[in-house]
């Protein structure tokens, strides 16, 4: 489980940015939350594994999300939920003044890949956690649906 591994840096929803590191290997992620969307009733969860805990997937969630050391590339992460209750997780970015988008009705972590394949080439090894490109481990944004979920029982 990541625990101690890695941090946010945030003052959402004050300031849409946040800066999340992962220690283990000095990977270092910034977000900007274009639409922080909220848990369906019926809310899925990631897989999880022994290295990462299953987050709950949010829907009309959007997030900008930018890495790499030299060359950043910044792509747009989008979750929303069909008529089915099942999450479509989408990737759009540029290049060379070029759109494209890969889109996944199975997780985070395939769209990634897809993303990185078309990015990099079919046969590239990079590999990248879905729940960190998508942001869906980011606790500020779990804490501010959970927050207003509440809020509106109460209201």
């Amino acid at each position: 489980m990541e625990s101690f591994e890695n941090y946010e840096t945030e003052n959402y929803p004050k300031d849409p940015h946040i800066k999340y590191q992962k220690r283990s290997n000095g990977g270092t992620f910034y977000y900007e939350v274009i639409e922080v969307g909220f848990y369906p009733n019926e809310c899925k969860t990631t897989r999880g594994d022994k290295r990462m805990s299953p987050y709950p997937i949010p829907t009309n969630y959007k997030i900008k999300t930018t890495y790499g050391r030299s060359a950043k590339q910044i792509i747009t992460c989008s979750i929303n939920y069909d008529e089915n209750h099942s999450p479509i997780f989408k990737i759009d970015w540029m290049k060379k003044d070029e759109n494209f988008q890969v889109i996944s009705k199975k997780s985070a972590t395939e769209a990634t890949t897809l993303y990185l394949q078309k990015l990099l080439g079919e046969d590239t090894n990079t590999k990248k956690s879905g729940v960190i490109v998508f942001g869906l481990q980011l606790s500020c944004l779990k804490k501010f649906r959970e927050q207003n979920e509440r809020n509106e029982k109460e209201g």
